[in-house]
């Protein structure tokens, strides 16, 4: 069911911003000292690390299909999450969506005490040999071109959705359980 929003998400940006010229390249994705880089640091009272810990590897798997396959370290002492997946970029050629470049990104979770930190980084494109995603930014790059706007529209889409589900899962407060049996 999450993958077929996904989709339609993606499919959406690509109808309504694929053509657009009026967008820089440069403001589609944040970029940090050359690098691609999301980051921020979400305050959640009155909520111990291990809490967070926890609930964040239940939005793993509720997100993931291989949340397990997805995360290189799991460190509930440490209060650290690490993992590397893939975004599935798609074409749409005479109106049948065909699967098209795949896009790797690493992401760190780290928790401490009332607060948790994301921080999403090293995008590469796999295609013949994999190659840093901020080349398709970089208009002296042998890999620009005009025509990976709608890619990098759909990459923007997907991270929008990946950071609003991941923050919105960990700050929605506890549900009370029902003590009435």
């Amino acid at each position: 069911m999450k993958r077929i929003t996904i989709i339609s998400i993606l499919l959406l940006s690509m109808t309504l911003f694929g053509n657009t010229q009026q967008v820089s390249l440069d403001s589609i994705l944040p970029v940090e000292s050359g690098k691609i880089k999301y980051r921020d640091v979400i305050n959640v009272p009155e909520t111990e690390a291990r809490t967070l810990y926890n609930k964040a590897i239940e939005w793993l798997n509720i997100f993931f299909v291989n949340a397990r396959e997805i995360t290189k370290t799991r460190n509930p002492n440490d209060g650290i999450i690490e993992g590397e997946t893939r975004i599935q970029l798609v074409d749409t050629v005479d109106g049948t969506v065909i699967k098209s470049k795949q896009v790797f990104y690493r992401f760190t979770f780290e928790f401490k005490e009332n607060r948790f930190r994301y921080t999403i980084t090293e995008f590469t494109v796999k295609g013949n040999s994999k190659f840093p995603l901020e080349q398709w930014i970089d208009t002296e790059s042998p890999f620009y071109s005009e025509s990976n706007r709608g890619y990098l529209i759909q990459i923007k889409t997907y991270m929008d959705d990946f950071i609003s589900s991941f923050t919105s899962y960990m700050t929605k407060p506890e549900e009370e359980e029902d003590d009435d049996w």
